[in-house]
């Protein structure tokens, strides 16, 4: 026992003179990087924003609250900031992100309370300097309503990795997506978000095999400093029939001189599947000033259809497409909505006119103008064309055509067709000439009442006015005669 003692002692007076000569925290501890990953998924509501003008100024109202004027061009930036500014936007937490692929805007609402919810549509109103040119309008339109539904066999899950310790990370982060369960669930992609764009993340994709889910292993190249983040990383996942109802992904990153994270999950119940159809149809009839045109056999400055097919879901990847193009687009008008087959009074003579580059159509017969989405080389593309009246085919009084030769490779004809069994109501057929890469989306058609404006190079520039000096004499268009009751 009194050696013991002794030992102990000795034991106490070694570590006094250790404390001494080094400082009393001699043990610290070591500064490291430590990562934070976020995992969600895109299954926000989606809101469309189409400026139909050249001038002018225009306000985006979000239930009660509304931006200050944003210019017809404003860049997507700057619509993101006036919106974001909204308290009735950015109250909790919430917040929305606005890109501008071409000829529109579209806002996701993916912040906060806001991100996965059902959520008001925006509206409009004029500014100080009213919208000018073209149709001097903004149409708006819900394109996917919040959720993931059974038929959506794409979503995009996005990874956020942050380094939030004291230290760089070195090379080698290595992150694990492990998707929900079903056999038939896939990964069909990993990597960039931008899809063609080479990625800091090499992944191998991992099939489910047994109660083990798809998933995919992604190593990056890169070396963050702390408080800086990774490239985020996008997973597609493809969901099967055997997919669970509660669907959980996980993510895991760890490497680079940092400890494995704590899994993130991302969690959300399907909802029922969609019927093959339309996702959203718009239709107006508008007067000069872009707003409603209702005056009772009135003739309108223009008529504008649009409408998704639901054939993908989120802008993803043509994966998903009908077996065969759309051939024929049958578009029924309602009843006492005429047209005048003699208001074009010069004609573009052949089809071959209309499928040159550029037309060679006379600037007279241009009617409006054709903006769709199609399907090509695995991309949603967007093509604008000008419709042009053309001499009909024997038997039909009118006929309408529209081209995209470069990468559709195929020409269009609209031919108006009476129902008989509906009060000869008109339809509009438009028929392709030539199979063609699947459509995706009509952003907008538009028919102009008295013609429409054309630049030296066949571009179309916006409807005529009744006023103007090269209107046509004979309208278009005409609006049914009754305000109530039945139309004839």
């Amino acid at each position: 026992m009194r050696q013991l003692r002794r030992l102990v002692s000795h034991l106490a007076v070694f570590l006094s003179l250790t404390g001494a000569l080094f400082g009393s925290n001699a043990v610290s501890a070591v500064a490291a990087p430590s990562l934070e990953a976020q995992l969600t998924h895109n299954a926000s509501e989606v809101q469309v924003v189409k400026v139909r003008a050249s001038g002018g100024q225009y306000r985006l109202c979000f239930e009660a609250a509304c931006t200050a004027d944003l210019a017809f061009d404003a860049p997507a930036e700057t619509v993101s900031g006036a919106l974001n500014g909204l308290t009735n936007v950015n109250s909790g937490g919430g917040s929305l992100s606005v890109n501008k692929p071409d000829a529109y805007l579209v806002i996701t609402f993916d912040g906060g309370p806001l991100a996965y919810t059902d959520v008001p549509q925006v509206t409009w109103s004029q500014g100080s300097t009213p919208l000018s040119g073209g149709l001097e309008r903004v149409s708006i339109l819900t394109a996917y309503q919040a959720g993931v539904s059974r038929s959506d066999e794409a979503l995009d899950y996005l990874l956020r990795v942050k380094n939030t310790g004291t230290t760089k990370t070195s090379p080698g982060v290595s992150a694990e997506v492990v998707l929900p369960g079903g056999f038939e669930t896939e990964v069909l992609r990993a990597g960039n978000p931008a899809l063609g764009v080479s990625s800091h993340w090499n992944c191998t994709i991992v099939s489910a095999s047994g109660i083990m889910p798809a998933k995919a292993t992604c190593i990056s190249d890169e070396a963050v400093d702390p408080g800086a983040s990774y490239e985020p990383l996008l997973v597609r996942a493809g969901f099967g029939v055997d997919a669970p109802a509660h669907a959980l992904a996980t993510a895991t990153v760890s490497g680079g001189g940092a400890p494995a994270t704590q899994p993130d999950e991302d969690v959300f119940d399907f909802l029922p599947a969609e019927p093959f159809g339309l996702e959203w149809l718009d239709t107006e009839v508008m007067g000069q000033q872009g707003t409603e045109f209702t005056q009772a056999g009135g003739h309108p400055y223009a008529a504008e259809a649009s409408f998704s097919l639901n054939t993908g879901r989120r802008d993803s990847p043509a994966l998903f497409e009908p077996i065969e193009p759309p051939k024929t687009i049958i578009t029924d008008l309602p009843r006492g909505f005429v047209g005048n087959a003699l208001s074009v009074p010069t004609l573009c003579p052949t089809l071959a006119d209309v499928l040159a580059a550029p037309p060679t159509c006379p600037p007279g017969s241009a009617v409006g103008e054709i903006n769709v989405d199609a399907a090509l080389n695995n991309e949603i593309h967007q093509f604008v064309m000008t419709i042009y009246a053309i001499e009909p085919e024997y038997g039909t009084p009118v006929q309408f055509g529209f081209s995209e030769t470069a990468n559709l490779q195929t020409t269009y004809t609209l031919t108006p067709r009476l129902r008989a069994d509906d009060g000869y109501a008109i339809s509009l057929d438009a028929t392709a000439s030539a199979a063609s890469p699947p459509i995706r989306r009509i952003n907008y058609a538009t028919l102009c009442g008295f013609g429409a404006n054309l630049n030296p190079e066949g571009k179309f520039l916006g409807c005529k006015r009744a006023s103007d000096p090269t209107a046509n004499d004979v309208p278009l268009i005409t609006n049914p005669t009754r305000c109530t009751g039945t139309p004839p």
